[in-house]
């Protein structure tokens, strides 16, 4: 639907809802997954005009990647206040099957070291990233082969990481962790989101394409990943007091 278009249906919307003493209530949830398909972001075109008694926006999204850089500066979302969300009582089992899987991956043992590794090196980029990473991605991070990612991250890990909204601009699709707690749950392990070695991991990876000035195609028919123009400028820009391993890079954020 054209951008005029939609503004024009909302504001009729609310005009009626007040005609008839009811309640217009858009609810818009998974902002983070938000790939920008057409170029601007979800939350940039959500309503701000015709709110008020009888017509509220609800949004529901992670924390990261945060606002996107197009949502104007006057925008409601810079300014309302975030409620944080307990989790569901109903995903209480899914959590802790979840979880005794990634432990179950973390502890599988085998002959090949290099695959005993893989569930560290798979995890530990996903924690660290704090955001959606391709097959591709990883592939390049790792040198590890791509059907081996693959396979990991649909058979053997697919109910802890889950497909992120649509493809890519590149035409593949992004995994992250299943839930919030998953991410957490991982970035607290010693051997996976405290180890530094993923982090430098990525870094090595962005400044790669910072040094070739984030190219929209390269020499390849390469572009830039899209976890490197939405989550991790997020991350660059994490809280100064948070852990140690997550802690601010202003001199990469300002590449």
């Amino acid at each position: 639907v054209d951008i005029h278009v939609y503004r024009d249906l909302w504001a009729r919307a609310v005009i009626r809802a007040r005609q008839k003493k009811r309640r217009l209530l858009l609810i818009v949830d998974g902002l983070d997954e938000d790939l920008r398909p057409g170029g601007n972001s979800v939350a940039a075109l959500l309503p701000t005009e015709h709110l008020g008694r009888c017509a509220r926006v609800l949004v529901a999204s992670r924390p990261h990647p945060e606002i996107p850089d197009d949502v104007d500066a006057h925008h409601p979302l810079r300014t309302t206040a975030a409620v944080s969300l307990a989790d569901s009582p109903h995903a209480a089992k899914l959590k802790i099957l979840a979880q005794q899987e990634i432990n179950a991956l973390l502890s599988s043992e085998s002959a090949n070291p290099s695959a005993a590794d893989l569930p560290f090196i798979v995890l530990g980029l996903l924690a660290a990233a704090a955001g959606g990473l391709t097959v591709r991605d990883i592939v390049k991070m790792s040198s590890i082969n791509r059907h081996t990612i693959r396979a990991f991250i649909t058979n053997r890990a697919a109910r802890s990481l889950q497909q992120m909204g649509s493809s890519t601009i590149a035409g593949e699709s992004r995994y992250q962790f299943a839930h919030q707690t998953l991410l957490e749950y991982c970035q607290a392990h010693p051997d996976v989101g405290r180890d530094p070695q993923y982090r430098e991991m990525i870094y090595a990876w962005a400044d790669g394409w910072c040094a070739k000035n984030w190219p929209i195609a390269d020499m390849a028919d390469e572009q830039t990943p899209s976890y490197l123009l939405d989550s991790y400028p997020a991350i660059l820009a994490a809280d100064q007091d948070g852990p140690v391993w997550r802690r601010p890079d202003p001199h990469r954020l300002a590449d």
